[in-house]
């Protein structure tokens, strides 16, 4: 949804990756995030857009670089 927001020229800077639970196939970024292969393309095409990645189950945890972790 937001990849398609974002070719649709829509204006974003920042998306924050929540909680992504497992699932067959992923492999695990964080405690909290599992990405599939597709979905390791997605962020890399978001990313790619000039849009930050981040990382952040809740407000009082630290803000995360997320394609750091992803590539890492």
């Amino acid at each position: 949804d937001v990849l398609r927001f974002i070719e649709a020229q829509g204006p974003i800077k920042t998306v924050n990756v929540g909680n992504m639970s497992y699932k067959e196939g992923a492999r695990e970024v964080t405690k909290s995030i599992q990405v599939l292969p597709e979905e390791e393309q997605i962020f890399e095409t978001i990313a790619s857009k000039d849009v930050t990645v981040t990382a952040q189950l809740v407000p009082n945890d630290p803000v995360v670089d997320f394609m750091k972790k992803l590539r890492g």
